[in-house]
């Protein structure tokens, strides 16, 4: 990550991560539908050529890849909720990356902690750098907890008793994730 130094590059680079996530998603689930109604990948004709033979592993040797597995179906279906898992988890690392640079720079880290989904989005971006796992608390996050019981965000509650668990478990889900990192961009926008 860069040294983001002004409100407009850090604006940019969230709502690029944000476009990002929502096309990569749109993808993996247009691709995913197609695959499992037995459907040609329609218009993976558009991808640039130089692309599609990448490592001499175009679209179509793709899907023979698949040809292989008893349940070709089953092995899609993992590949695609693993694709769907590192899209969500680059979404939520970058952006945290990308505002905890600003702030840090221009010295707003105040704002940050003030704002009621600070400890969720820092939870998260240590969920996500450990397999999607809960594995401890930081000292803020242990303080909030024992102050409050919990760290919520919407009607996402995460207790003491959460470790080792993963936040799907807990209710998370990829429609929260989209909340959480839009009402980042708007932050974003109220900073100086």
């Amino acid at each position: 990550m860069g040294n983001i130094k002004t409100k407009e590059d850090l604006i940019r680079q969230l709502e690029c991560t944000k476009h990002t996530f929502h096309i990569s998603t749109y993808g993996i689930a247009n691709i995913w539908h197609s695959f499992l109604q037995d459907e040609k990948i329609m218009n993976y004709s558009i991808v640039p050529e130089n692309l599609m033979h990448l490592c001499d592993f175009g679209c179509e040797a793709y899907l023979k890849f698949y040809d292989q597995f008893e349940d070709k179906k089953e092995a899609f279906t993992r590949n695609c909720q693993d694709a769907f898992n590192s899209a969500e988890r680059i979404y939520i690392r970058e952006t945290y990356e990308w505002l905890i640079d600003y702030l840090s720079h221009s010295k707003q880290n105040d704002k940050f902690w003030a704002q009621e989904w600070a400890r969720m989005i820092t939870l998260l971006r240590n969920v996500v750098s450990h397999n999607w796992t809960i594995k401890e608390f930081n000292d803020y996050e242990k303080k909030h907890i024992k102050q409050y019981g919990s760290i919520s965000y919407y009607d996402v509650k995460i207790t003491e008793n959460d470790v080792e668990k993963h936040p799907v478990d807990l209710g998370w889900n990829r429609y929260h994730t989209m909340n959480l990192c839009d009402e980042i961009l708007q932050f974003a926008h109220t900073l100086k």
